[in-house]
C-alpha cells in the first residue's frame, strides 16, 4: 500500500532545558511542502527539538533508546514526556483516506537490580536505565466512505497489559497463556529502555492476532517509518567528517527494498563496502554527482575500484576510494574542504527526503560549513518543491529570506513556552530583518533573546587575559 506519513506537531516536557514546547509543522495547501526551520539564541533549546525526534526514531524501531537521555530530563522533574502527531494517508496521490494519530510516551531513570554472577556487578548491585512508560496511542480516521472518532488503541499506564480492556480483548481476545505472555513481555521491555508498543516481541504477538485492519496498517507503518523514514542528522556526528572519515548517509530503493544506514568512508586508506550494497553505493554516488555539480561548479566524484576480499566475518566485500574531480585536476576526497565534504556526506538524504512523500530528515545546524547564500538558495529550493519533509535547526538567518514564513519558528526565552511561530507578519516582510527586530525591541508576546552587552563582554574578555596561570 502506498501512503504518507507526516509528523504535524512535536510537544515536548522536561527535557535538557525545555520544559514546556510546542511546535506545529506546517504545509502549504498547493503543493503540499512541509518543512520546518527552527532558529534561535545558542542554547535556547534548538537541538532539543531534534533530540525529541532521535528519540521518537529509536522508539518507533523497538530499539533501546540511548541511555545518554535519562541524564537530560530537565534538573528537579522525575521525567520527561514527549507527545507527537502524525498525519498518515494511505492514498498517496489524492492524499485522501486520512489517518490523525496521536502519540506520547514518558520516561524516567530507574535503578534495577542486577541479576548476575559477575563478582563486579554483584559489588555494584544495581544499574540505572532509561525506562520508558505511559506510552498511549489513539488516531481518527477520515474517508469519503467511513469516519472513525478519535478513539485509544493502547494505553499502558496503570495496567498488567494495557487499557482499554475493549481494546484488549478486540486484539487479543481472553486467552490466559497470551495474557501471560503479554504481562511478561511488557515487564522485560520496561527493563531494556524500549517501547513496548513497537517491541518486536509486541508486534510478532500482535501481527498474528490482531484482525483489525486500521491498527495492523497504523502500528507497522508507524514502526517502519521509524527504521526507514525517519532519519535525524547531529552536527557531532556530521562533524566527524574529519581527515580520516566520512560519514556517508544512505538511502536507496533497490527491488523493491529500502538500503538505508550509514557506511563510514576512509579517508586515508581504501574504504570497504559489502558486495551485496556495493551496487547501492554506486547509485547513490551517481546521485550525488547529479546534484553536486550544480552545487559546486564542475566537481564530480568518482569511484575508484580497487578489487575485491572477504572480511573477517567471510563477508564479500570491494575495496574502493574516492577521487574528486574538478576542471581537469584529480585529488583523493580528503584534500577538500571540510564544509564540501558535509554537504557530500549528507547530500543522499537531501536528494531522498526531495524526492520521496514519506520521508522525514532533520539535521541539527544544517549551516554548519554551507556557505551563506548557497544556503538560502538549497532551502529556497526545498520550500518550493520537496516532497518529503525537512526538519532542521539553524544559526543562519539567511534561509530566513528566501523560505516560505509558515516554515519558519523560533526559540524563546521562556522554558515553559519555547517555542513559536511569529505574528503579525506580512507577506512583504523581509522576516531576517523582522527577526533582528524583534530581538532588538521585544515585538512578539514572548522575548526570543535573553540580552546581551557587548560592553560587558569585552570587560570579561579584557578580565579573563589578565587572570594569571
Amino acid at each position: 500500500m502506498e501512503y504518507r506519513i507526516r509528523i504535524k506537531e512535536i510537544c515536548i516536557e522536561n527535557l535538557k532545558n525545555v520544559k514546556y514546547g510546542r511546535i506545529d509543522l506546517r504545509e502549504s495547501k498547493d503543493n503540499h511542502v512541509s518543512m520546518l526551520g527552527l532558529y534561535g539564541q545558542n542554547g535556547s533549546g534548538k537541538t532539543t527539538l531534534i533530540d525529541a525526534l532521535d528519540i521518537l526514531k529509536f522508539y518507533l524501531m523497538g530499539t533501546e533508546i540511548k541511555q545518554d537521555y535519562a541524564n537530560m530530563i530537565t534538573q528537579g522533574k522525575e521525567y520527561s514526556c514527549l507527545a507527537y502527531v502524525f498525519e498518515l494517508n494511505d492514498d498517496e496521490k489524492s492524499y485522501e483516506n486520512q489517518y490523525l494519530v496521536n502519540l506520547s510516551f514518558s520516561f524516567r531513570k530507574k535503578d534495577i537490580k542486577i541479576e548476575s554472577n559477575d563478582i563486579q556487578d554483584k559489588y555494584k548491585g544495581k544499574e540505572t536505565i532509561l525506562e520508558v512508560f505511559n506510552e498511549v496511542i489513539s488516531f481518527a480516521y477520515k474517508s469519503k466512505e467511513e469516519n472513525i472518532r478519535e478513539n485509544t488503541i493502547i494505553d499502558t499506564s496503570d495496567s498488567n497489559t494495557f487499557k482499554p480492556e475493549s481494546k484488549y480483548k478486540e486484539i487479543f481476545g481472553n486467552d490466559k497463556e497470551i495474557k501471560e505472555r503479554v504481562i511478561i513481555d511488557k515487564n522485560h521491555t520496561n527493563k531494556s529502555s524500549k517501547s513496548y508498543i513497537f517491541s518486536d516481541e509486541f508486534i510478532t504477538l500482535f501481527n498474528s492476532k490482531c484482525e483489525n485492519s486500521h491498527y495492523k496498517f497504523l502500528i507497522n507503518a508507524l514502526n517502519s517509518y521509524g527504521k526507514s523514514n525517519l532519519n535525524v542528522l547531529y552536527t557531532a556526528s556530521i562533524d566527524k567528517v574529519d581527515n580520516q572519515l566520512m560519514p556517508m548517509y544512505l538511502y536507496n530503493i533497490s527491488d523493491k527494498k529500502i538500503i538505508s544506514g550509514v557506511l563510514a568512508i576512509d579517508l586515508i586508506r581504501p574504504s570497504i563496502a559489502p558486495e551485496a550494497i556495493y551496487k547501492n553505493v554506486k547509485n547513490a554516488f551517481d546521485q550525488i554527482n547529479i546534484v553536486l555539480k550544480q552545487l559546486i561548479p564542475n566537481m564530480q566524484l568518482r569511484i575508484n575500484e580497487l578489487g575485491k576480499e572477504t572480511n573477517k566475518n567471510m563477508i564479500p566485500c570491494i575495496i574502493f576510494e574516492l577521487i574528486s574531480e574538478r576542471d581537469g585536476f584529480s585529488i583523493p576526497l580528503r584534500f577538500e574542504s571540510a564544509g564540501i565534504r558535509k554537504i557530500i556526506s549528507t547530500l543522499s538524504l537531501l536528494i531522498t527526503v526531495y524526492n520521496n512523500p514519506n520521508m522525514t530528515v532533520a539535521i541539527d545546524e544544517i549551516d554548519s560549513g554551507i556557505f551563506e547564500y548557497l544556503l538560502g538558495e538549497i532551502m529556497n529550493i526545498f520550500s518550493d518543491g520537496a516532497k518529503g519533509q525537512l526538519i532542521y535547526t539553524s544559526h543562519n538567518l539567511r534561509a530566513l529570506e528566501t523560505i516560505n514564513k509558515d516554515f519558519t519558528a523560533f526559540t524563546t526565552t521562556d522554558e515553559n513556552n519555547r517555542y513559536i511561530h511569529f505574528k503579525g507578519i506580512k507577506s512583504n516582510n523581509n522576516l531576517r530583518d523582522y527577526y533582528f527586530t524583534d530581538i532588538v525591541f521585544g515585538e512578539q508576546e514572548v522575548e526570543t533573546y535573553q540580552k546581551t552587552n557587548k560592553y560587558e563582554i569585552a570587560l570579561a574578555l579584557h578580565n579573563a587575559g589578565v587572570i594569571d596561570g
